[in-house]
């Protein structure tokens, strides 16, 4: 932690580095959700394709995305909170290039947390209608409405579904 924060003050770009280790150490981007945080710095279309394809590789997200709940963060077990905040950097990460993470949006929309289905939401809400059609999204978006119990989150899916038609 120390030295990224150096090297944020510094202005050294350690991203490769942060990036290898969690490629190197995966039972450590399971279990230090923290390290998933340092890979938003310097952020480009490229790295986050890269962030991207380690987290569908190493976050346990079957076992974790077994269906929307009401719960918060902290009403989860501690490996849950870590795959949760994990994803919270990951989707941020993500956010900027509309279209990306099809296949980790549809897991997240399945999340247990409600902050990890709002996220996703807030990235999905960037996509174009065209974007969400070539991503099968709108299948997934169709499937959590009916279930999801947060009149928040399903409002702003029912939002882009009648947006684009549906």
């Amino acid at each position: 932690r120390l030295a990224n924060r150096v090297s944020a003050i510094l202005g050294i770009d350690i991203w490769e580095k942060n990036f290898r280790y969690l490629s190197e150490h995966h039972e450590e981007a399971r279990t230090e959700d923290h390290l998933w945080f340092n890979l938003m710095r310097n952020n480009s279309k490229e790295r986050a394709e890269k962030v991207l394809a380690l987290a569908l590789e190493v976050l346990p997200l079957d076992e974790f995305c077994t269906g929307p709940d009401t719960k918060t963060q902290f009403q989860r077990d501690i490996q849950d909170a870590r795959v949760s905040f994990a994803l919270s950097a990951i989707l941020q990460i993500i956010q900027p290039f509309p279209g990306m993470g099809a296949n980790l949006l549809a897991k997240t929309l399945n999340s247990p947390i409600i902050s990890d289905r709002n996220m996703s939401m807030n990235v999905i809400e960037k996509w174009s209608a065209s974007d969400l059609e070539n991503s099968k999204l709108i299948d997934v978006l169709k499937d959590v409405v009916q279930k999801e119990p947060e009149d928040s989150v399903k409002d702003k899916i029912q939002k882009v579904l009648v947006g684009i038609g549906h």
